[in-house]
């Protein structure tokens, strides 16, 4: 689950960020923590966030077995009392599950070309 400044996770948590802490995660966070840093930052919309708070999730999912759908997701406005809720199930993030993984197959593919003459001069030491 992915929080920002303006969000409470539970009642009993109260998440905090800034400019070097735009989110919070709870959980498993070895491979999605990349993603959010990468890609996000504290001037994005909370839109962005939870779009790209998805995204790490689904990264996640795919290299770590204790994690899976569905995703709860919950929103605190600041100065509000209203929890807004939503529940992404398996069939909500697999067409974005797709879309990861022909995009990281097409820059695995650039990367091969790239890297391609310095790898031949690597072989041709041997």
């Amino acid at each position: 689950m992915y929080a920002t400044a303006t969000s409470r996770v539970r009642a009993s948590t109260r998440c905090s960020g800034g400019p070097a802490t735009p989110h919070v995660i709870i959980g498993e966070s070895r491979y999605s923590k990349p993603v959010l840093d990468r890609l996000w930052s504290y001037e994005d919309s909370l839109t962005v966030g939870l779009r790209l708070g998805l995204l790490a999730f689904i990264e996640t999912k795919a290299s770590a077995s204790n994690v899976d759908y569905p995703l709860d997701v919950a929103l605190l406005g600041s100065g509000s009392n209203h929890v807004q809720e939503i529940q992404v199930n398996r069939d909500d993030g697999a067409p974005i599950d797709e879309a990861r993984h022909h995009a990281l197959s097409a820059a695995a593919a650039s990367v091969a070309m790239l890297t391609e003459p310095m790898f031949k001069k690597l072989f041709a030491l041997n």
